[in-house]
């Protein structure tokens, strides 16, 4: 498991953030990390305005944005 920042708006020219990786796949901490992403998302904690924090499978493909784009 990782947790990324996702552009708010669901803009395509804004490339995905990688915060944190190699979270194991057990419960208990998937848990805390849905737990940090909810802390952060509701206090809007950023460094990158306009993302939302989120919980994915290590496998998914982080976007590039722009990169994607051209």
């Amino acid at each position: 498991m990782k947790i990324i920042a996702v552009d708010n708006l669901n803009r395509e020219y804004i490339a995905d953030k990688h915060i944190l990786g190699g979270i194991p796949n057990a419960s208990e901490h998937q848990a805390k990390a849905q737990e940090f992403c909810d802390w952060a998302n509701s206090f809007g904690c950023s460094d990158f305005y306009g993302m939302f924090y989120r919980v994915v499978e290590n496998d998914y493909r982080l976007s590039r944005g722009m990169e994607d784009l051209i």
